[in-house]
């Protein structure tokens, strides 16, 4: 007998510039591949990013997921979060939950910073639900170039 498929859906970072000078806006988006075969009935994302190089100005979200659960910004902390979900037809294959714009702050010199997953552990635990089950699979997190 085959077991059945393990669903697990992906969720990955992009960011529409490889590299930004001080004060300019940039988009990181939040994709989940579910596959074409899987599907997703909600997601959160919980991300963390270096506050002495980089600050959220907003947060958008795909149309995928119906319903907004949750949209936060925290420049204190250096922490976003969005959440949405659907009660309606799940969404399948590369979707977009939510794209947040920041402004790279006023830094010294060239480098890179990360915008990544906050580590998994309630209440900050990045997933990705289908059918009342985790499915989360890997993580992605964006470097992002600075000039």
């Amino acid at each position: 007998m085959t077991p059945p498929p393990v669903l697990t859906a992906d969720i990955f970072l992009e960011t529409d510039r490889e590299a930004v000078a001080a004060g300019e806006k940039f988009a990181v988006t939040v994709r989940i591949d579910a596959g074409n075969t899987n599907s997703v009935d909600a997601a959160q994302v919980y991300l963390d990013f270096d506050r002495d190089k980089l600050a959220a100005v907003s947060i958008l979200f795909g149309t995928r997921l119906e319903y907004q659960l949750q949209s936060e910004m925290d420049n204190g902390t250096g922490r976003t979060a969005c959440a949405a979900g659907t009660l309606g037809v799940q969404a399948t294959a590369p979707f977009t939950l939510c794209s947040v714009t920041f402004r790279a702050g006023n830094f010294a010199g060239t480098g890179e910073t990360l915008v990544r997953f906050s580590p998994l552990q309630p209440p900050h635990w990045t997933k990705t639900v289908s059918r009342g089950s985790n499915i989360t699979g890997k993580l992605l997190p964006v470097r992002v170039l600075l000039r």
